[in-house]
């Protein structure tokens, strides 16, 4: 059910600690009231989350809980080291498809990500989605849309970043195929 992808080595040519000010404007949106089922659900999802001991069982049950509030195709656990260059993630399903090449190109256009660049410049970990920056025709006509998402039939997605105490970047990615994430989504998300 987990699957759990090898280290790819990049080059961020981005450094969290130089760059000030993003380009994109992120709009933000009225927050929701979750119902008690909703609450229940998010108090059973942190309750699970902190039994792990160690981060491995940590990103496990994190995205296992994820999947669980939010319907979704695929869900993530992303870990980008800038120093070192590196990405490892971990997804459910484990049998979602990932295209030849599509980590890669992930890698290689992380700068143009906009839920990446966002967090990059604002250390801002909250809930977004790619379409709190980007129109959806404006998603599908980048780069990132046609050589990552596109042949993975992925039309929408929301992260949440975690604060570390390295220079890591981690998020966990909800992905979705046919609808957009709801407010209520994002709130469970937070």
């Amino acid at each position: 059910m987990l699957r759990i992808h090898r280290r790819l080595g990049f080059r961020a040519s981005w450094d969290p600690q130089i760059i000030s000010g993003s380009s994109l404007t992120c709009y933000q949106l009225p927050m929701v009231e979750l119902t008690a089922s909703d609450l229940e659900g998010v108090l059973v999802a942190a309750q699970s989350v902190s039994t792990a001991q160690d981060p491995s069982a940590f990103s496990q049950l994190a995205i296992e809980q994820v999947a669980r509030l939010l319907p979704s195709e695929v869900v993530t656990f992303n870990e980008i080291d800038p120093a070192t260059g590196q990405l490892n993630f971990l997804s459910i399903p484990s049998s979602y498809p990932y295209p030849p090449g599509a980590e890669q190109h992930l890698i290689a256009l992380a700068e143009q990500h906009p839920l990446i660049d966002y967090y990059v410049h604002s250390s801002d970990g909250s809930a977004k989605k790619i379409s709190d920056f980007w129109s959806q025709a404006e998603f599908r006509a980048s780069a990132l849309y046609e050589l990552v998402y596109q042949p993975m039939k992925l039309e929408y997605q929301m992260s949440i970043t975690l604060h570390t105490l390295h220079s890591n970047v981690v998020a966990i990615v909800a992905n979705r195929s046919h609808v957009d994430f709801s407010e209520r989504d994002r709130a469970v998300l937070n």
